[in-house]
């Protein structure tokens, strides 16, 4: 009965074993899975940051030109606000465009990330070959403006009435007014 004993005692070792074997094997694989996954995510990692790394090399290569526009860009976008040049220009592009320049009214400002939105309402009287020409001025002007509306008002006379809503803009903070009206500044003939 001892040598019965001893070979289920060696059969149940060598079951021991085996199952120990395949619950090891077990363990094994899934740390493989696991380190396989670990391995994918990094290699996404690092295609995102050859991605990366390839998109910083193409803007240092354009970092000259960047900076050439910047400047440009800063040239369109005064440091102060000068109403009285902008004034100033919008008469010179009205006479090079043989309109007559008559009002000028300036809205509340916009404070906006890193510049001052200037809202203003001209008013011109001429005819629809005047206005273009008075909108090519203000392509070629030398300070950011943008047209938000523009109405043509026709008379019977040979000039009409053109309104302008536009916006320009300065880099700047907005200055606190003591209970001026800016909109009364602008009236000209």
């Amino acid at each position: 009965m001892s040598k019965q004993n001893g070979n289920i005692l060696k059969y149940v070792l060598v079951g021991i074993l085996v199952v120990a074997g395949i619950l090891l094997n077990l363990m094994q694989w899934n740390t493989l899975r696991e380190e396989q996954a670990v391995k994918e995510e990094e290699e996404q990692q690092l295609e995102l940051a050859e991605t990366r790394l390839a998109s910083m090399k193409a803007l240092a290569e354009r970092s000259d030109e960047m900076e050439e526009e910047l400047e440009l860009l800063s040239q369109l976008l005064p440091e102060e606000p000068a109403e009285d040049q902008l004034i100033l220009d919008l008469q010179s592009g009205a006479d090079l465009s043989d309109m007559n320049f008559n009002q000028v009214r300036f809205g509340e400002r916009r404070d906006n990330d890193g510049y001052v939105e200037m809202p203003l309402s001209i008013v011109f009287a001429g005819d629809y070959h005047e206005l273009l020409h008075f909108l090519d001025y203000l392509q070629v002007y030398e300070r950011a403006v943008r047209i938000d509306e523009l109405r043509i008002d026709g008379n019977d006379e040979d000039a009409n009435t053109v309104n302008i809503q536009a916006s320009t803009f300065y880099a700047g903070a907005v200055e606190e007014v003591e209970d001026v009206e800016e909109e009364d500044e602008g009236e000209l003939q």
